[in-house]
């Protein structure tokens, strides 16, 4: 690294990680392709290292990393990623929000890059991601989902689908606690959901990825009529048997609320995210032929549209159904 980068990068480092200058030279260097030179790279590595082991300049060594591997070697990969997917492992969900984050967006890149390279591979599906499925997804079952985790998430699944199949059913209850979270963290869970289906191994021809498409979306029907029949629960006619449509009933968080407004508005919520669910496992690409079941789904907006003005009456319950 010539003495006028180095000087610029120790520079930088010095100043806080928010700092614009900061950021404004890893922008830098990465659009002018300083983290591509090889005679650079021991010199960022050594600072890398040397962050990450400090707790107090943790966060820059999180956002240089994370700024060197889009340019990043092959040798220097294969040297480095499991020490720095260990690393970032070990910093998630350290009581401090920005490491946190950072951590997950490092891990999530080191783990989509890690395909690439055979030995690394192998250690990743070894250690990395079943490591990160136990402690972020089976064990840490309170804590808030967010999309950095999803995204994590989302490339364990898609590309380690092998380890990933032992924590599946702990990997569908963390998705449908996301029904009532924001726009961003619903959009991420979608994404996942179509991938729960070919966790594990195929089968002959893709059997078992087939049967459970088709469970899941099964399941997904039966939830949004179990959630519709919550939503019209003062309509008689209204309510539809749930096991129509002959899917496991997953199970939501409770909706115990009181005021009725209140209520309705967290089921449709709930009813909103699920449909977006089953929107994606129908869009998403899938390996092997979708057994998708049209009646099924037209059972479902058959039953959404039941409710007319004249059953619906004017009652509290009413008025809320139609706010929402």
């Amino acid at each position: 690294m010539n003495n006028n980068i180095v000087d610029l990068l120790q520079l930088s480092l010095e100043f806080t990680p928010n700092n614009q200058y900061f950021k404004d030279f890893l922008e830098s260097c990465l659009e002018n392709g300083v983290f591509h030179k090889k005679e650079n790279a021991e010199t960022i590595i050594k600072h890398i290292n040397t962050n990450l082991n400090n707790s107090f300049d943790r966060e820059k060594g999180l956002l240089l990393l994370i700024s060197f591997l889009p340019q990043i070697s092959v040798e220097v990969f294969s040297n480095n990623a499991l020490s720095w997917m260990l690393h970032c492992s070990k910093f998630i969900y350290q009581r401090c929000g920005v490491i946190d984050s950072l951590s997950i967006r490092a891990l999530t890149k080191l783990i989509k890059l890690s395909v690439k390279f055979p030995e690394v591979n192998k250690e990743t599906a070894k250690q990395i991601v079943p490591r990160f499925l136990l402690e972020n997804v089976k064990h840490k079952t309170n804590i808030q989902v967010s999309v950095e985790l999803l995204e994590c998430l989302q490339a364990c699944m898609s590309e380690y689908s092998g380890p990933s199949g032992e924590f599946k059913t702990d990997i569908l209850k963390l998705l449908l606690r996301t029904v009532e979270g924001k726009p961003a963290v619903v959009g991420v869970a979608a994404r996942c959901v179509p991938l729960l289906a070919r966790l594990g191994g195929g089968g002959k021809q893709g059997a078992s990825y087939k049967t459970s498409w088709q469970q899941q979306q099964l399941s997904l029907i039966t939830l949004l009529h179990s959630l519709l029949n919550k939503i019209y629960d003062h309509i008689d006619c209204v309510m539809v048997a749930e096991s129509t449509s002959q899917g496991e009933l997953l199970e939501l968080e409770s909706v115990n609320e009181k005021n009725v407004l209140l209520r309705t508005q967290r089921l449709a919520a709930q009813f909103s995210s699920v449909s977006q669910f089953l929107q994606c496992m129908l869009l998403e690409e899938f390996p092997v032929a979708k057994a998708v079941a049209p009646n099924a789904i037209l059972d479902v907006i058959t039953h959404a549209q039941k409710p007319t003005h004249a059953s619906l009456g004017s009652s509290l319950e009413a008025l809320a159904v139609m706010s929402v």
